[in-house]
């Protein structure tokens, strides 16, 4: 005959068990969420600085897009870096892509609307990154 201190040893332990794995996933679900957020804020201020610079197809030096650019998203030119981008026109063709990215290509986005998408994606290489595809108003490419 079991004792009824045994019995509540084993549900108490249960109970604690269901109450740890529970705690666990959600602090994980909670930092992976905040790691996103943060991810995709710091996305979000580099596209800023691609349309703002991306509205004029050159500056008053006659430069054109490609090197103004990389003159104010350097950590994007680091060769091996962890920061990549690539620009196609309307019409799917590659138009400027970071030197971090050397020979590596990240995937198409496909269609993108008037809303920023972000989205995990896995480069050709094999590292999976967090990506932020939008759409820039007046370039068709």
């Amino acid at each position: 005959m079991k004792s009824i201190r045994r019995r509540l040893v084993l549900w108490l332990l249960g109970g604690l068990a269901v109450l740890w794995i529970v705690a666990g996933v959600g602090v994980f679900v909670s930092v992976k969420q905040g790691l996103f957020k943060s991810i995709d804020a710091e996305l979000a201020a580099d596209a800023r600085t691609v349309r703002f610079v991306s509205r004029g197809d050159e500056d008053s030096e006659g430069r054109g897009r490609g090197p103004k650019l990389r003159d104010r998203l350097t950590a994007y030119q680091v060769a091996g870096g962890d920061a990549f981008f690539q620009i196609w026109s309307s019409a799917e063709e590659e138009v400027e892509r970071s030197d971090s990215l050397g020979v590596v290509d990240l995937a198409h986005p496909g269609a993108v609307g008037k809303e920023d998408v972000f989205a995990n994606l896995r480069m050709s290489d094999g590292r999976e990154v967090r990506s932020m595809a939008f759409r820039v108003p007046g370039n068709s490419g």
